[in-house]
């Protein structure tokens, strides 16, 4: 059980949420589809699992090809814009029933993978939340992005600057 939710880069609209498809999908799906089960073990982002261990890399060839593909189409629908979901997976109707408190931190409006009008919304359905102003600019997901591509860090090195706020915001929760 959870005794409250912090909330941040909620994932929305159709850019973000088809974006998320083809980043956690779009790859595997494509070189199945092209080039078999040898060619998604080949995949760049298969190495690491292979590396930590090689008999991954056997786990993979083993699977079957159009099982494979399906279940790469399965995952991929999960991201498909629902217009009574903001949340995939989640029905507008159902944000009610996590009746605890929250905490939503507004996403920057430069930031076209986790929607300000997401976070705006997730903080208006949720019954106990407070929508919280980042401890940071707009444009922090964009610069984060530019960190991790540049190998100079992580998306979320900067996330203990958000501590303060919750302990802040937990203090007032009875």
């Amino acid at each position: 059980m959870a005794a409250g939710l912090a909330l941040l880069w909620i994932s929305g609209g159709i850019y973000g949420l088809l974006l998320l498809a083809m980043v956690y999908g779009g790859d595997s799906f494509q070189a199945a589809w092209t080039g078999g089960m040898s060619a998604v073990a080949d995949l760049p982002e298969w190495q690491e699992v292979i590396e930590r261990n090689p008999r991954n890399r056997g786990r993979i060839l083993d699977q079957d090809r159009e099982e494979f593909i399906a279940t790469m189409e399965r995952w991929m629908a999960v991201y498909c814009p629902d217009p009574e979901a903001t949340v995939p997976g989640l029905p507008d109707r159902d944000h009610s029933a996590l009746d605890l408190p929250a905490v939503v931190f507004r996403s920057g409006a430069s930031d076209p993978h986790h929607t300000r009008a997401t976070s705006e919304k997730v903080a208006a359905l949720l019954p106990c939340a407070r929508l919280l102003e980042p401890p940071w600019g707009d444009t922090e997901w964009i610069e984060r992005m530019a960190v991790a591509r540049a190998g100079q860090g992580g998306l979320f090195g900067r996330w203990p600057l958000l501590v303060p706020q919750l302990l802040e915001f937990a203090a007032t929760v009875p």
